[in-house]
């Protein structure tokens, strides 16, 4: 099972790529955040006015993106990751995440 576990309206609305059976993974293993996504895509609307709004800080869509994940508790989020050569730790940061939530970045 693959993208068949989506909702027919959300494969209908969007177009789907999915890597390593994350659609089951995410069904499966992690329902609460599989349902949060499946609403944040149901929810999120593209306006003619939010595409053609002037440049800024955020544009108006990442503002929505934002909201609808922010009202379902998805935090933004810095990994650091530790790299070790020859006995030697490195810190190798990576870059910020914007939606994390019980170990599913979005």
């Amino acid at each position: 099972m693959g993208i068949q576990l989506l909702p027919e309206d959300i494969r209908a609305t969007y177009q789907i790529e999915e890597r390593h059976h994350a659609c089951a993974i995410l069904k499966l293993d992690f329902p609460a955040e599989w349902d949060d996504l499946i609403a944040v895509l149901r929810d999120f609307t593209l306006k003619k006015s939010a595409v053609q709004a002037k440049g800024g800080r955020k544009s108006p869509i990442a503002e929505s993106i934002d909201g609808l994940f922010s009202e379902r508790k998805w935090i933004e989020k810095n990994f650091a990751i530790n790299v070790t050569a020859d006995g030697v730790s490195t810190l190798a940061p990576t870059h910020l995440v914007d939606y994390y939530k019980n170990r599913i970045v979005a």
